[in-house]
């Protein structure tokens, strides 16, 4: 009996339970561990309806399994059949939940809490692999914790969000990610990208005691469909755009400048071969990189233009006065249009030309980041952070499975179980 008393040492199983049976079976590589109740099981309990102690074992029920932590390469099988009280003054019969359950009927905490802990740092298919259980159990163990830790989320106090959009399979589907700015943590992800994903944040912001109108600040991206959302959900919000993606449109114009100069002038074509070169900084850039633009310089060529242009509006963004910035922005603007009507460049810098008037229309939302203070600091960590979890599991095909994934690695949802304590 001395391993049934190590193994009931080890699943910390008291008094109240014993390890009656140990089975090794090595065809199927697995220990199978038979756990039973003592006589010591009723001491202390409780009827759940009344509250009195008078209870007795009415009976046992079927055999049920739990998925526990291997040994060595054995996958290790805990084997019960729980008892069923029977309370003698209001004749209530219940099956006695076993200590060692986790969220699912079928694993162990320990198991849970391991699973969970890889799931961190790995992807699903391979932690299923590595625990020998199907990884959709794996899926359904986190959705169980998400759900359970999502419903005590108090969004009260909530004033300030982000909002951005995530793609799955190449982009050609969308979930829209909604952050506090506060804590950094995602809030809700909704399907697609459109002006509806703002009500399905609203329903979801009274689920959790918060108040679309009490919502002061959204940072996103200039999207007409994000725009109108906030307009028709949150009247009090201010919309500030950030230069997260101010700087990815202003690249895609950079982009087509370079294209149309590669394609109009063939004896500087291998100067412009390498468009991603126009959209480095300054910190970035090689030796060689450095020589390319300084004869683009001298070639007086629209790219060189055009990444000068990009350097000189990243400084206007780094400047901490709002003064400052309004000032450089007006004069950035009129820059592009003045240079744009050039006869020698105005269908080269054309592409730059309708950025400049992009920034126009939103003027006020951009700006609105110096007057109030905003950081688009946040959403970029927030996309960083996503962006190499979806490179390490190769992409998620489920969006439902994505959204699990952001609530689980962003979510700030503190009762999940991490053996790896944060720092």
């Amino acid at each position: 009996m001395m391993t049934e008393q190590l193994f009931a040492e080890m699943l910390n199983l008291g008094d109240k339970w014993e390890v009656s049976k140990l089975e090794v079976l090595a065809e199927q590589s697995c220990i199978e561990v038979t756990i039973k109740d003592t006589a010591k099981l009723l001491e202390g309990m409780e009827c759940p309806c009344c509250k009195r102690t008078d209870l007795i074992i009415k009976d046992h029920a079927n055999e049920r399994l739990w998925d526990h932590l291997q040994m060595w390469t054995y996958k290790t099988v805990l084997k019960c059949r729980l008892p069923r009280a029977l309370c003698k003054s209001c004749k209530k019969t219940w099956t006695i939940r076993a200590p060692w359950e986790g969220v699912n009927k079928h694993s162990s905490k320990d198991f849970e809490a391991l699973a969970l802990t890889l799931m961190r740092h790995m992807p699903v298919s391979k932690v299923g692999k590595l625990m020998k259980v199907d990884d959709q159990k794996l899926w359904r163990i986190l959705r169980v914790y998400i759900d359970k830790e999502r419903a005590k989320l108090d969004w009260s106090e909530l004033t300030r969000i982000g909002v951005d959009e995530l793609s799955i399979a190449k982009g050609h589907r969308y979930v829209s990610v909604f952050v506090d700015m506060e804590n950094h943590s995602v809030l809700f992800a909704a399907d697609g990208k459109d002006a509806q994903v703002f009500e399905q944040f609203t329903e979801e912001l009274y689920l959790k005691d918060g108040h679309p109108h009490a919502i002061t600040e959204v940072s996103m991206d200039m999207s007409p469909s994000y725009k109108s959302g906030v307009d028709s959900n949150m009247r009090n919000a201010r919309k500030v755009f950030d230069y997260f993606h101010i700087a990815q449109n202003l690249n895609k114009a950079i982009g087509k400048v370079c294209s149309r100069e590669r394609r109009t002038k063939g004896d500087i074509r291998n100067l412009l071969k390498k468009p991603r070169l126009f959209q480095k900084n300054r910190d970035k850039l090689k030796e060689k990189d450095q020589q390319t633009i300084e004869k683009l310089k001298e070639l007086n060529t629209a790219t060189a233009m055009a990444y000068q242009m990009r350097l000189s509006l990243q400084d206007i963004f780094k400047t901490k006065s709002e003064i400052k910035a309004l000032l450089g922005l007006k004069a950035w603007i009129s820059w592009v249009h003045n240079e744009a009507e050039k006869e020698m460049w105005k269908y080269f810098l054309n592409p730059l030309k309708k950025f400049a008037e992009s920034l126009t229309k939103h003027f006020d939302g951009i700006i609105a980041r110096w007057r109030h203070g905003t950081s688009n600091a946040v959403l970029e960590g927030i996309n960083s952070v996503f962006s190499a979890v979806k490179r390490r599991a190769r992409g998620f095909r489920s969006k439902e499975y994505l959204k699990m994934m952001l609530y689980f690695t962003k979510g700030n949802l503190t009762g999940i179980p991490n053996l790896i304590p944060s720092k």
